[in-house]
């Protein structure tokens, strides 16, 4: 089970969001912190959930309005 990330884990992602370049899969160009591995994105309407793709990894979830 993904685990919440830390403060310096969410900094490091939400800093570099504005660089994330997203493939047809969902693979991003972004580097899990913690392992290294490739973070996913899935967007659903206005939410939007970043994750490793190491499933007990790093998980983070953005909602809109």
């Amino acid at each position: 089970m993904a685990t919440k990330a830390t403060l310096q884990e969410f900094e490091f992602i939400n800093n570099n969001c504005a660089d994330i370049k997203v493939d047809s899969n969902g693979k991003t160009s972004l580097k899990c912190p913690r392992c290294g591995k490739p973070l996913l994105m899935d967007r659903n309407g206005s939410s939007t959930e970043i994750y490793c793709t190491d499933p007990n990894c790093i998980k983070i979830t953005y909602r809109g309005i």
